[in-house]
């Protein structure tokens, strides 16, 4: 059957791809073009189409390369992550003079130099959901001063001819270019000069959400005019996460709100060799982002020239900091639980607290049912300053964050049966004994019943998995929901220690 009217006409295809792909509604008398349904190769479709059209194509392999010069053109792909184009050879589309092009879907690879280029002055290029892998130089490469924006995909070994400090994920490299990155993963440039985003020459590109990893330079920032802000992105395995000079500008933080402590939000995992490195940018800020450890020789030895990064918060591990090929997005670790007991305030007399023999239980009972019961070993004390973490995963907290495991570090995946705290509702209690309960954390929605006398009212509002409960001794013992803060971090750990104790969930 042939797709194709006369009249340009024929919607019924075009309205169920709206529906479920979200596509912007076509012009008026806009058709879809199938491939290879209506013609066999996407150069074909391209020659074919109309400004407005929408060119489908269906899953399957295809090595071409396309140049859109005018009009606006969005390709889609059948089927998402199976359709695959290849280059034939230099890249697989160009986007050029006053061409406008949306793309959802594809795999795009093998090219000598990149799989996508934006190369006219008033040129635009969307792409979204799409995967760009085993290229030459780039990803995509953005020449012109037209707009990018890449929305949710995923850029890996993208540096596969070149050794140099020039090449990898996204690169841009005009006066006026424009670009937002979201949530895209750029990962795997497996030669050493592999860069991760490389602004250049005064474009003015925004990145945040994204993962960036495995790079020799996550971030590289250069010339005077250029304008980088970066936000709630994380990065791992880089040798320098982000670096920036010859006058180029790099906000990695210091975003102009009210609050300072919130700025970056950006995740530093202690795999990155270095975490910025100012060679030579007129602004460095990287205020209010998330680090393994704040105090000053660990950061100083890893922050290298001029940066502007405090406050600088701490960080606690939610999710692994590197993610098995080909997983897009980052997935929280399911032992990312932990629960720890903090000694801060100064209190002669009351520290060191011998905690041997103490124990910790979802089970308000303690009675070794279904529930698990933790019991700390003998011997354990705790003084001012210090604080004991008990965790599901040391292994991984190690790996990651290196929190090396100590005599303070705990594994509860030992308890008998194990202590599994529900992401929807649970209660957490702490014990100098079987026969009473120092104190105790309800959250969620009932669960167990717990003695009126140990608990008197409400339970801690639940707040989204990656949520941090704290019991501050320093107020009043209620035995209520009051006692307790409810606060999401998505990772992250406030950085003001309370005398008290935390659950993570």
């Amino acid at each position: 059957m042939n797709h194709i009217e006369p009249n340009r006409g024929w919607f019924t295809p075009l309205a169920v791809l709206i529906l479920v792909t979200g596509l912007a509604a076509p012009l008026p008398g806009a058709i879809t073009i199938h491939v290879p349904g209506d013609v066999p190769t996407i150069t074909q479709a391209v020659a074919l189409a109309s400004s407005g059209d929408t060119i489908l194509v269906a899953g399957g392999s295809y090595t071409e390369s396309v140049t859109v010069s005018s009009g606006t053109l969005t390709f889609v792909a059948g089927s998402p992550e199976e359709t695959f184009w290849n280059a034939a050879p230099d890249l697989c589309l160009e986007v050029n003079t006053s061409g406008n092009v949306t793309m959802h879907g594809f795999v795009l690879q093998n090219a000598a130099g990149q799989a996508l280029g934006c190369y006219g002055s008033s040129a635009s290029l969307h792409v979204e959901n799409c995967t760009l892998q085993n290229n030459g130089r780039w990803g995509i490469h953005n020449a012109a001063d037209g707009s990018l924006t890449a929305i949710n995909c995923l850029m890996r070994n993208n540096n596969t001819s070149m050794t140099t400090l020039t090449h990898g994920g996204v690169r841009f490299d005009s006066t006026g270019a424009t670009a937002l990155i979201e949530g895209c993963t750029i990962i795997s440039d497996t030669n050493t000069g592999g860069v991760g985003i490389h602004p250049l020459n005064g474009s003015d590109v925004e990145i945040r959400g994204c993962t960036i990893r495995d790079a020799q330079r996550g971030i590289a920032a250069g010339n005077a005019g250029t304008r980088t802000v970066v936000t709630d992105t994380q990065f791992s395995g880089c040798t320098v996460a982000i670096y920036a000079d010859r006058n180029a500008e790099l906000n990695a933080g210091d975003l102009g709100n009210s609050d300072p402590t919130d700025d970056g939000g950006n995740i530093f995992f202690p795999d990155n060799t270095d975490f910025h490195e100012n060679g030579g940018a007129s602004v460095f800020l990287a205020e209010g982002n998330l680090y393994p450890r704040i105090d000053s020789a660990y950061l100083t030895a890893r922050v290298l020239g001029s940066v502007d990064y405090s406050p600088a918060l701490h960080v606690v591990v939610e999710r692994a900091a590197t993610h098995p090929d080909p997983v897009k997005f980052p997935t929280p670790v399911p032992d990312g639980q932990f629960l720890e007991i903090r000694a801060v305030a100064n209190e002669p007399g009351v520290y060191p607290i011998d905690l041997g023999d103490w124990m910790l239980s979802d089970d308000p009972l303690f009675s070794a049912g279904d529930e698990g019961i933790f019991e700390i070993p003998g011997g354990t004390t705790i003084n001012t300053g210090q604080s004991i973490m008990f965790a599901w995963n040391l292994a991984e907290i190690d790996r990651v964050w290196g929190i090396h495991p100590t005599a303070q570090t705990f594994d509860l995946s030992t308890a008998s049966p194990e202590i599994a705290l529900s992401i929807a509702s649970d209660e957490v209690f702490l014990s100098p004994s079987t026969v009473g309960i120092h104190d105790a954390l309800l959250y969620g929605a009932t669960d167990d019943t717990v003695d009126p006398t140990v608990w008197l009212a409400g339970r801690v509002p639940l707040g989204p998995e990656g949520t941090l409960f704290t019991r501050d001794l320093d107020s009043t013992d209620t035995n209520t929901a009051a006692d307790w803060t409810s606060e999401y971090f998505g990772g992250r750990l406030n950085t003001t220690p309370v005398s008290g104790w935390e659950v993570y969930r």
